[in-house]
This record gives C-alpha cells, structure tokens and sequence, in this order.
C-alpha cells in the first residue's frame, strides 16, 4: 500500500519516499489501472500547499484568479503534448518530427484560450500577462521532453496520469467556486476548465500506454512515467502557490 496517511508527509510526497521505491511497487501491479489508482494515492492534491491555501477563509476570488493566471502556460504545454503524442503514434517506425515542439512566442493556443475565458468569467480585469513561473516552465520543459524522446506509450502514461489527478482537481476548484458564489451556478465552468485542458476519455491516453503494461521489460518505464507526470503536475502548483506579497 503506497498511501502516506501522515498529511505532513503527504504534503511533499517526493520527499516523503524515495521515487525509485514506488516504481518497483508500481511495476507489480497486475493493471495499469491499479497503478494509477496507487500514484493518485502517493499524491493527494488535497494536501497540496496550494489547495489548503485556496480552502482557506483567507483567500478571495480576485487572489484565486490571479493564482490561477500562470496555469495557462501549463495548458499550452499539454496541448502540445497531446498532438506530439498522438502523432507518434500515428506513425510506424518513424521518428516524430512534430511541428510544435516549444511553447508558442505568438498568438495563445485554442486551450490557453478557453482556460483565458475561465479565469475572466471570475474577473472580468484579471491580468492575463504574468510572466510564468520557474516552476511551471520547468515542468513544461521536461513534459515536452518526454513526450518526444521517450516511447509513445510513455508519454500517453505521462500524460493520462495528469488527466486522471486534474479530473479531480477541476472538481475540487468547481465546488469551491460554486460554493462561494464566485460563479453562477448555472455557469459551464467545470466543463470550461475541462475543455481547456482537453479532458476527453475518447482520447484514451491510458488505453495507449496500457500496450506496454504487460510487458515486464517496459512495464517499469511506464511505472516511471506515471509517477513522473503527477510529479510534474504536483511542481506546478508549487509555482501557482501565491506570494505573501500578492
């Protein structure tokens, strides 16, 4: 059981336990399903600095948004990542020669868009021009980095992790929304942030990666990659933690 009862613990999960021991758990899972199901456990964004902060009676709607603000360069980030991935896997023995690779210096992407949208129906003024945080840009880099030079099945673990931790997280940020009154209730926001992040089971990036689980000489990659993407994602809200000064 890899679940770390001890919230102190939970709250910094990759230095509460060394990351090359749950890979080893990880790969004795009989299911891939399992195995996520386990890092999902490791890491529960419930304790998660950030989280404890939004629940807080201190934080208000404006201070919620402008935490929020530089979450939209991470949203670009994965867009890119989902074509990078699924175009390799479109090809047969060739190598990916994506066509988007870096972070855009030009116009937002569709999903930075919608995610931009998001934060205004909270703020109608929210500045959208924050620069992006060091932990954001370097979690961006690295999921880029994955998705094209390791395997496509990988990536898909990768990045299906982050799906799978973010489908809660978008909850949790609706309910808190809602309950607060910072939004209509009617309001589409948990599908709008939804549709930012490209959430879409047909996607199946998890039935991707799967091909590989009941291979015992990749299966330990793939372990990796899962553990890898909710560590990434768990670096990004260390980014959105806000300053004192804000």
């Amino acid at each position: 059981m890899l679940r770390l009862v001890d919230p102190a613990v939970a709250m910094f999960p990759a230095h509460g336990t060394s990351l090359s021991d749950p890979w080893s758990h990880l790969s004795q899972c009989s299911t891939l399903q399992s195995a996520v199901e386990q890092v999902a456990e490791i890491y529960e964004f419930q304790w998660h600095p950030y989280f404890i902060w939004m629940q807080s009676i201190s934080s208000d709607r404006g201070q919620f948004v402008r935490s929020q603000v530089p979450f939209q360069y991470a949203i670009e980030a994965f867009s890119q990542a989902f074509v990078m991935v699924f175009d390799r896997a479109e090809m047969t023995q060739q190598a990916a020669e994506p066509s988007i690779i870096q972070p855009s210096n030009n116009a937002p992407s569709p999903p930075q868009l919608a995610f931009q949208r998001c934060l205004q129906s909270l703020e109608t003024r929210a500045d959208l021009a924050k620069t992006c945080p060091i932990e954001i840009a370097a979690a961006n880099h690295h999921i880029l980095n994955h998705c094209l030079t390791q395997s496509v099945e990988s990536g898909a673990a990768l990045l299906g992790m982050i799906e799978y931790l973010y489908v809660d997280i978008s909850a949790t940020i609706s309910q808190i929304i809602q309950q607060r009154d910072w939004a209509d209730c009617n309001s589409d926001f948990y599908y709008m942030i939804h549709e930012a992040l490209e959430i879409n089971p047909n996607r199946d990036l998890l039935t991707l990666a799967n091909r590989t689980w009941h291979d015992p000489q990749s299966r330990r990659q793939t372990a990796q990659s899962l553990m890898l993407g909710a560590q990434y994602l768990w670096e990004m809200y260390d980014g959105l933690y806000p300053d004192p000064l804000d």
